[in-house]
This record gives structure tokens, sequence and C-alpha cells, in this order.
């Protein structure tokens, strides 16, 4: 019984650890552009960059299983550095903006570009 508890709240305190670390980062969904900016290129990531990141490419694969068809699917012609890359030149050039937007103006272009 002692062992069951124990391994119950080892399961438990696994799963609540993300949830810590996304509570470390504001306005989860709106990162901003300074924000992307301001840490790319450091060494290590950061906790708070390993969220922004991991949020961008669940939302773009979010976006993709919504709106992709099998013979329509924007997602595979791109790399996850290329999605950094990305991001990089859109937050340098509209500084005042957020992931979300960049995420959605990265897949319309995908779109446009599958559809070529």
């Amino acid at each position: 019984m002692k062992h069951s508890m124990i391994k119950i709240g080892i399961i438990c305190a696994s799963l609540f650890l993300p949830f810590v670390a996304i509570a470390q980062v504001r306005n989860f969904g709106s990162f901003d552009c300074g924000f992307w900016v301001k840490n790319q290129n450091t060494k290590p990531l950061s906790n708070s960059e390993i969220v922004v990141k991991t949020w961008l490419y669940g939302y773009l694969s979010g976006l993709n299983s919504v709106l992709a068809t099998p013979k329509n699917d924007p997602m595979s012609q791109i790399t996850d550095t290329q999605v950094n890359l990305w991001m990089d030149k859109y937050c340098r050039d509209e500084p005042l903006s957020n992931i979300q937007a960049g995420a959605n103006i990265l897949y319309q272009e995908l779109e446009r570009r599958r559809k070529k």
C-alpha cells in the first residue's frame, strides 16, 4: 500500500512539473516578439525559451492537424530550424507583434507555397 502511494505521488509530480515551467512564462499563447529576439542564440536555452519554442511547434502542429489534408500538408515542407529562422526574421521585422501572429502568417505562407 505504501509503495503504491509513493508511485502515485511520483506520477502526479511528473505530470505537474511541465506546468511549473509554463507558469514561468507570462501571457501563455501570446509570447511577444521582443522576448523571442532577445533570447535567440543563447546557450543553454532557459526553461522559458524551451516552453516558447515547444508552444510554437505545438501550435503549428495543431493548425496543421485541423487545416491540412493528406494531399496538402504545409508542415511537411519545413524543419524546426527553418521555423526558428523564419520566426527570427519575422520578430526582428515586427518587434511589436507576437509569436502566435507570426505562426499564423508562417502557416499561411506555407499553404500558399504548397498550392503552387
